[in-house]
């Protein structure tokens, strides 16, 4: 069985996510999904906590609707060289599995999961034109867009996790 890596803060997840996780499965993959920086809450960049986002994750793959997938939990460290070992090591003794692809936008990682022997499958962000930075804005001053950027499915879930007390 082959496995592919894709990790992400998914603050919120939103369509440009949800293309790359279709795309590992149209290229024959199994999802195995990082959710990082899993200790942060309710800051800036992270409002949305591990618990909510891999509830959204989840939600979304009873829509896409994969063979198999993972979705594991994984907390920031503070040495860049340790990163890739760190989440391949943590992805292996949770899942059991080795994947051998690593999808991304962001060149530092692609080459880093390179590097480390695995395949490195560039989305284009910029071809998206869609941010999780763009949805958390439009969400926060509860502006209707933000709907066009996330799956209708966790619409719901998506709202009350940002405005929830």
């Amino acid at each position: 069985m082959n496995y592919a890596l894709y990790v992400g803060r998914f603050q919120p997840i939103h369509w440009g996510h949800v293309k790359v996780i279709q795309s590992m499965i149209k290229d024959g993959y199994n999802p195995i999904i990082v959710v990082g920086s899993s200790q942060e809450v309710k800051s800036e960049k992270n409002p949305l906590d591990i618990t909510t986002r891999i509830e959204l994750l989840t939600d979304l793959m009873a829509y896409i609707k994969p063979n198999k997938f993972h979705i594991i939990p994984l907390s920031d460290i503070s040495v860049d060289a340790d990163w890739v070992p760190y989440v391949l090591n943590n992805v292996k003794f949770i899942t059991g599995h080795t994947p051998t692809v690593f999808y991304g936008g962001d060149e530092v990682a692609l080459s880093l999961f390179k590097e480390a022997g695995m395949v490195s499958k560039k989305i284009d962000r910029v071809a998206l034109e869609i941010s999780a930075t763009m949805v958390r804005d439009y969400i926060k001053k509860e502006d209707c867009q933000w709907k066009v950027y996330i799956p209708s499915p966790i619409h719901d879930k998506v709202y009350n996790a940002f405005f929830r007390e």
